[in-house]
């Protein structure tokens, strides 16, 4: 139905009702914008066509990773001993979820569009050397550099490295708040101490770690909109 839609020349948006993540890549060439509309209640329909028409300003972001398809999964899943791989029988995270996957999914985690645009500064940290029993707190200046006030969904997210165990990123702190056209909010944020600990398994459980860490910030999970200062964990 998208293929013979697309033929007709008109621009396509479509509204995918789901209930959590579809393989898209396929049809991704035959629509020019997705609205993930979920499972709506009674007033969906109301709401779709408010986003639709302009009359709200969208500002969801993914709380799941699309991937582009089951070949995706299946790189990260199939068992080197059956050849013959037929559905999940390795549910090892490794390779999934935007903590774990290491190439480009369809769509990101924390993914989602604006009528505005938003422009992030260089944050600032109350400390660059970090407590991990205290955490610490970090201010992000962020610009609507639109005509239009929305919604923004600043997120945080914590890297360690050097640790191949570690996740490659894990959202540690985030906050939506709407900024005028123009203004500039200085968001304030918190790294709570469960940032910084790890599965142990000489402890049996989770112990924090120090080390060098990585903050990632901006408006999705995405590593190339995102902006990084790096940090120094004392455990």
């Amino acid at each position: 139905m998208l293929e013979s839609l697309r033929k007709t020349g008109k621009p396509v948006v479509f509204v995918l009702c789901s209930g959590s993540v579809l393989a898209l890549e396929q049809d991704e060439k035959n629509y020019d914008a997705l609205l993930a509309a979920w499972y709506g209640g009674q007033a969906a329909g109301t709401a779709v066509a408010d986003v639709l028409f302009g009359d709200y300003n969208p500002a969801g972001r993914l709380p799941v990773t699309f991937y582009k398809s089951t070949a995706q999964l299946d790189n990260a899943l199939k068992p080197a001993d059956n050849p013959q791989y037929q559905g999940f029988q390795n549910y090892n995270m490794e390779g999934r979820t935007y903590r774990y996957m290491k190439e480009e999914p369809l769509y990101l985690f924390g993914h989602g569009l604006s009528y505005s645009r938003f422009s992030y500064g260089e944050a600032s940290l109350s400390t660059k050397e970090v407590d991990a029993k205290k955490g610490l707190t970090v201010v992000v200046p962020v610009t609507n550099n639109s005509d239009r006030g929305g919604d923004e969904v600043v997120q945080l997210y914590v890297r360690r490295n050097n640790d191949p165990q570690a996740p490659v990123k894990s959202l540690r702190a985030f906050k939506r708040l709407y900024i005028a056209p123009g203004e500039t909010v200085q968001v304030e944020l918190t790294i709570q101490p469960d940032a910084f600990q790890f599965y142990d398994e000489s402890e049996a459980g989770l112990v924090a770690k120090g080390g060098n860490y990585t903050l990632l910030y901006g408006g999705s999970s995405a590593d190339k909109s995102l902006k990084s200062v790096d940090i120094q964990v004392k455990p």
